[in-house]
């Protein structure tokens, strides 16, 4: 049975202790509190918790390496968790990207315990390169033309009706990762909203 990891991503987005006050201090400190790709990244880390999902030494594949996503992610699935970072995933990680030859791919996330795909290429994952039980997030989005129903329609970088019979764990698209980063850009942004607020009345009345 599939179970679909935005039901954790909803979780989340529902979980006080997710807001920016209560990250890491080095988290907090960042100037610039409201990016995308943090809440997208943090969703996909927690998600791997609260769903008891193991990454310690298990095989990770990150399809894309943009600054946004890909990079991150693969830094984070990676990570030391004994080096004081909490949120180390020890998983050996592979980063496949645009040179990586099309005919090799399979090679990578047939063996993968886990696969991150990110990279704008409509189905590029289906079920013939993801072994039977393997987690799936799927973060890409594409408009492609649907002739049955003679309108666009949005899909995702994965075959999700192929690989969801296959896989332990995905993300639909859409429904998965996108309205969980939507809720938490939301959320972050009325947070840092009366952050903003407090710091300029505190300095009103020291003036």
């Amino acid at each position: 049975m599939v179970i679909l990891l935005n039901r954790a991503l909803f979780y989340l987005a529902h979980t006080p202790g997710f807001m920016v006050g209560h990250w890491p201090q080095s988290f907090v400190n960042w100037k610039i509190t409201v990016i995308e790709k943090r809440f997208r990244i943090s969703l996909f880390i927690l998600s791997f918790t609260l769903c008891g999902i193991d990454t310690f030494g298990k095989n990770a594949v990150v399809c894309g390496r943009s600054k946004n996503i890909g990079m991150p992610v693969a830094a984070l699935l990676h990570s030391d968790g004994d080096n004081g970072f909490k949120m180390g995933m020890d998983a050996t990680v592979t980063t496949c990207h645009r040179y990586t030859p099309a005919k090799n791919l399979p090679e990578f996330t047939k063996n993968a315990d886990i696969i991150i795909v990110a990279v704008g290429s409509p189905n590029l994952i289906t079920a013939d390169m993801v072994k039977e039980g393997a987690t799936v997030i799927d973060v890409g989005i594409n408009r492609i033309w649907d002739a049955k129903q003679e309108r666009y329609r949005l899909v995702g970088d994965v075959d999700f009706e192929g690989v969801s019979k296959k896989a332990s764990f995905i993300t639909p698209v859409p429904g998965g990762v996108g309205p969980m980063t939507v809720a938490m850009l939301m959320k972050n942004t009325l947070q840092a909203a009366k952050i903003q607020t407090k710091k300029k009345r505190e300095k009103t009345a020291i003036h």
